[in-house]
């Protein structure tokens, strides 16, 4: 079951059962109708993607950094990006902004539970691993106050019926949250009249 800003389901099939994604929880969207009619105007540094579980530190991950650097960019929502994926990409006058995103990932394997279940062949009722994921932007304005924060939590379920399906299955779990929270966030920055040209807007 996919719900609103839930990507497609991936799905392969063992023993008859199709492994699936489940969200219980997904992040309040932005209609578009209150989106800003109007260019970009702020250009911001990207800092990168820190990654926690929500006991530890966060780290940079520079894969993430890299990707989402790129999808930054595409989404048209800062006159430019600065960030890791393009070393000669335009840098933000002194007008512009920082920006860095931020995820908790807080996960259960559901370990005991996935033990017992590992006995039976196949596991007819499915391995679970359970997910709540929080991305969070943060954007430094140029006026020097305090960062922007635009947020979003997806909380999810994936299901897969082979115990080698563990890792991929995991993975894909953690792309789909990401990939709903992102969506979220860019329609969050799309309402926010502070990063575009004010006399371009358009009346909704």
């Amino acid at each position: 079951m996919c719900l609103l800003l839930a990507p497609a389901c991936y799905t392969w099939h063992f023993g008859g059962a199709p492994d699936k994604t489940v969200y219980h929880r997904v992040p309040e969207d932005v209609p578009e109708e209150k989106w800003v009619r109007a260019e970009p105007s702020l250009p911001v540094a990207f800092e990168g993607v820190f990654v926690s579980t929500g006991e530890d530190e966060p780290t940079r991950d520079e894969a993430a950094s890299m990707s989402f650097s790129r999808l930054l960019r595409k989404a048209r929502v800062f006159a430019a990006v600065r960030g890791p994926d393009v070393a000669a990409a335009p840098a933000p006058t002194a007008a512009g902004g920082r920006a860095r995103i931020d995820v908790v990932y807080l996960e259960d394997v559901n370990g005991a539970e996935n033990l017992v279940k590992a006995a039976l062949v196949p596991a007819a009722t499915g391995y679970r691993i359970d997910l709540t994921s929080t991305m969070r932007l943060r954007l430094a304005l140029p006026d020097g106050g305090d960062p922007v924060v635009y947020e979003a939590t997806s909380v999810l379920t994936r299901v897969y019926h082979h115990g080698s399906h563990h890792d991929a299955a995991k993975r894909l779990l953690l792309d789909d949250a990401d990939h709903t929270n992102f969506l979220a966030i860019i329609h969050q920055l799309r309402a926010d009249p502070r990063l575009y040209q004010a006399a371009e807007l358009e009346p909704l």
